[in-house]
């Protein structure tokens, strides 16, 4: 039997192995490409327990006069990895630097939503809330969080946040939040489930703030088949 110690060594390892292989596919490609040189070479140092020694390797290869896109996704990569193991300030220093070195780009996207991950594990909101709202605001890109995920970084952004202030009850933040919310996926089943979780929690906020006339009118609108059309056009 395992110790706990060699289950949790051997759950990162897992984890690393999965992360090397994620890209970012067009629609439905369920084939990834081969990973990197440098993806290949960090897996095997963070198998092997060289940590310092991949994160060397990063800080080397990100101080490139003009370090490539591959930089970013692997440092994305071990932000990940040390996120699991509960590294948080490794981790973020990581993603710092991901959205310092290569701003308005997918792994920045990634980084901002993932300091917004970070920072609430430390227990700091401002932080938090800060980041999810770069997060919110950046381009686009696909999360890939498991195979069956199909959301993006907006998206989200934007239900991490809403939770975050439909928890603390802070009703007309949360309704700024979701209102704000524009779903988007390459699987339409999955944009269909966004949209109505996002008009549900709409509705939840209206209500808590007393606004049962917004909230009538929507649900009258659905019921009529008002909202479907609007949704096709």
């Amino acid at each position: 039997m395992y110790s706990l110690a060699a289950r949790k060594n051997r759950f990162n390892w897992l984890v690393v192995v999965s992360l090397v292989l994620i890209t970012t596919p067009l629609p439905a490609q369920f084939t990834d490409p081969k990973p990197s040189a440098l993806r290949q070479s960090l897996v095997e140092m963070l198998n092997n327990g060289k940590v310092d020694e991949a994160l060397g390797l990063l800080k080397t290869r990100s101080t490139d006069p003009k370090p490539a896109m591959e930089v970013a996704e692997a440092m994305f990569m071990v932000a990940k990895f040390l996120f699991v193991r509960e590294e948080y300030a490794g981790s973020l220093d990581l993603l710092k630097r991901i959205a310092d070195k290569f701003p308005d780009t997918p792994p920045a996207s990634l980084a901002w939503c993932g300091m917004g991950q970070v920072y609430g594990k430390l227990g700091d909101n401002a932080k938090m809330i800060a980041a999810l709202e770069r997060g919110m605001a950046a381009p686009r890109a696909w999360t890939e969080m498991n195979i069956m995920d199909a959301g993006d970084t907006h998206g989200y952004a934007c239900e991490t946040l809403g939770h975050h202030y439909m928890k603390n009850r802070e009703w007309g933040k949360a309704l700024s939040v979701y209102t704000r919310w524009k779903p988007s996926s390459w699987c339409g089943t999955c944009v269909e489930g966004m949209q109505l979780a996002r008009g549900d929690r709409i509705r939840l906020c209206q209500a808590h703030l007393g606004q049962f006339s917004a909230v009538i009118d929507q649900a009258w609108r659905e019921s009529t088949g008002d909202q479907l059309k609007q949704r096709k056009k």
